[in-house]
């Protein structure tokens, strides 16, 4: 008989980086199996990563292999069977080798996990003769491992059904909470930029302002003013002509110029001609005042028209966010339940399962109760059968069957322990060890009338005369000693209840026999 060992293939997750992205090769899976049979086993495919991850099972030059799922997921640090079969029908008895493939298709999304495939090489040792095995007797076995491998592969946990349908709503939920951030971080962006550029515009209107004022004529009026020879000179001419004194003193401080020069300077700056001169200069200031006034304002008024379309954007981003965070609370909801009804089917499969399990254990039970049962009748019987050969052997011996009973069937030692178990009214042939032959049975009808009418040799002192035999000639086999007197009587008891069994029995038949 052929001998599969089921080899577990474990997908480890590397622990040194070093090795993430290289094929871990795996000690051999070595098969032997004979031509033209099938054979069931395993792989299974852990995960050791924290998270959730697709698997790919992917078979290289192993025809011979057939693998019952080839893409799968598995949670993070848990493991999960895939069930395989081998089968060398039709394959030349020879070895085949090739490898199988288990390839993490999704770990490199996880920054911390390091788990990319692993190798595991599969050698199969075809044994027999192909036109031998190649024939009906094998069918039966290769239809049941074929139903057994097909039911393995079939059979899946219900609540693993339903979580991997909450599994799409959990993938929905994601999507869409993805999409939520992603919208609320365009909507807090949009905000920044629309504060940035509200700002901007508040810093553009407040500059504005400052250039109206310094361009308006009547603040420098209203500033102060002094009369020269029928002119009116300002405030403001004055201190334009204390600003320009102030920087000719910075620079002859400075060493820019000797004190000489400082002082002609500074009597330029000085009296009625000085004061036109600033009027002057400043009036042609004022202008430029004006004009930096007038480009401050439009300069307010574009960042204020800025501000209110990034107003706008964000106000209109914000929305959509919005939108976007009921969609994924409605995922979330839909997700929660589908995970509650997959919890409740969950506990209602694991009730089933424990009701099936208890069932099954009970009717293991009860079948091992009467497997024991049997076992010790059969036990009982052989026991009982063994002493009453035994007692059948010293009759035998002591002579108590009357010689002529046994004139008539020579074979009557060897058929007397069926007789003695055989049940009134069933022929022995029916129950008996071996058919027993015509003439013999047709002899035994005639025994049974004799047996019937045999005298009770243990009638009187019977039982003591077979006792005191017993302790003068015969050798106890349980002591190895000549029976004492208790295990003679004893024994010839014994004796005598069999010999009134056989009598009452070949009674009971021989009426039996005689009314059919």
């Amino acid at each position: 008989m052929s001998k599969v060992f089921a080899y577990t293939f474990i997908v480890l997750m590397l622990s040194c980086a070093l090795f993430a992205q290289q094929p871990k090769e795996q000690p051999a899976w070595n098969v032997t199996l004979e031509a033209n049979k099938k054979a069931p086993s395993n792989i299974t495919v852990q995960n050791r990563c924290k998270k959730k991850h697709s698997f790919e099972i992917r078979p290289e030059n192993v025809p011979f292999l057939e693998i019952s799922q080839t893409e799968l997921k598995v949670k993070g640090g848990k493991d999960k069977l895939v069930p395989v079969m081998f089968n060398t029908i039709n394959l030349i008895p020879k070895t085949y080798e090739g490898q199988v493939l288990v390839i993490c298709t999704s770990c490199k999304k996880e920054p911390t996990c390091t788990q990319d495939r692993e190798t595991l090489p599969v050698i199969l040792n075809v044994h027999g003769d192909l036109a031998t095995n190649n024939n009906k007797n094998d069918s039966s076995t290769n239809t049941n491992t074929d139903q057994n491998f097909q039911a393995a592969s079939e059979k899946s946990n219900p609540c693993d059904e339903i979580e991997k349908k909450c599994e799409d709503l959990k993938g929905v939920f994601d999507d869409k909470a993805r999409a939520a951030k992603e919208a609320q971080e365009a909507a807090d962006k949009a905000k920044g930029e629309a504060d940035k550029a509200e700002q901007a515009a508040r810093d553009a209107k407040e500059a504005a302002e400052k250039a109206e004022n310094a361009a308006n004529p009547n603040f420098i009026k209203s500033s102060g003013s002094i009369t020269s020879d029928g002119e009116t000179f300002y405030t403001s001419d004055q201190n334009w002509l204390k600003e320009k004194r102030r920087k000719l003193l910075e620079d002859y401080q400075a060493g820019k110029m000797t004190a000489q020069q400082y002082q002609q300077r500074v009597r330029n700056l000085m009296g009625r001609e000085a004061l036109k001169q600033a009027q002057k200069e400043r009036k042609a200031y004022l202008e430029k005042l004006k004009k930096e006034a007038k480009e401050a304002k439009k300069k307010a008024e574009d960042a204020q028209t800025a501000a209110n379309t990034a107003r706008g954007k964000a106000n209109a981003a914000q929305g959509e966010a919005n939108k976007t965070k009921e969609a994924a609370e409605a995922a979330h909801k839909a997700y929660e339940e589908c995970i509650k009804k997959a919890e409740e089917e969950c506990e209602k499969w694991k009730t089933l399962q424990a009701e099936e399990k208890k069932k099954a254990d009970e009717a293991e039970r009860i079948r091992l109760q009467e497997e024991r049962r049997q076992q010790q009748e059969e036990y009982n019987r052989k026991k009982k059968r063994e002493r009453t050969e035994y007692l059948l052997t010293m009759i035998q011996r002591l002579g108590l069957i009357d010689s002529s009973i046994v004139a008539k069937v020579p074979s009557i030692w060897f058929w007397l322990p069926d007789i003695i178990e055989t049940p009134v009214g069933f022929g022995l042939e029916a129950v008996g060890k071996t058919p027993i032959p015509t003439d013999t049975f047709k002899a035994l009808g005639e025994v049974y009338g004799l047996f019937a009418k045999m005298k009770d040799p243990c009638a009187g002192l019977g039982i003591s005369k077979i006792s005191e035999r017993l302790e003068r000639d015969y050798i106890n086999p349980k002591t190895g000693k000549k029976y004492t007197r208790v295990e003679g009587v004893a024994l010839a008891k014994e004796l005598c209840d069999l010999m009134r069994e056989i009598k009452s029995k070949s009674k009971a038949i021989s009426q039996a026999q005689k009314g059919k």
